[in-house]
């Protein structure tokens, strides 16, 4: 079993928010590096969902970005030749396991929540 989450967090004093999958059943744990070290604050998980495998959580994830950079064109990252980009902005040093994140934009993460909601399971306990 796999998660997708939606997380958010301060990281070099931007709000940003954060979509993943992880195999960790805590998504904190999957943060706690970057927490510890004081790379990001502010964490809140916000949603997890459980799928059924890291392939299904991967393909989950990509489908997220792509809905999210369809519905608000305007947040994304556009390079010269008019790609547009899931990220959109840069931190001045790569942090392990803090990529594809964006800027916190309200409208957009209540649709984001949405997608995740959605995309996966609510754990029920007594499932085998």
């Amino acid at each position: 079993m796999h998660k997708l989450y939606l997380v958010t967090f301060t990281i070099e004093g931007q709000k940003a928010y954060k979509i993943g999958e992880t195999s960790k059943t805590d998504v904190q744990e999957r943060f706690q590096k970057s927490i510890n070290n004081g790379n990001i604050t502010e964490l809140k998980i916000h949603l997890s969902r459980w799928v059924d495998s890291e392939e299904i959580a991967k393909i989950k994830e990509k489908l997220c970005f792509e809905s999210i950079k369809e519905a608000f064109p305007k947040n994304n990252y556009i390079d010269k030749d008019g790609n547009h980009y899931f990220h959109n902005f840069w931190l001045k040093e790569q942090i392990s396991g803090v990529t594809e994140i964006r800027k916190y934009d309200y409208q957009e993460y209540l649709y984001a929540w949405e997608l995740v909601d959605k995309s996966g399971e609510k754990y029920k306990p007594n499932k085998i």
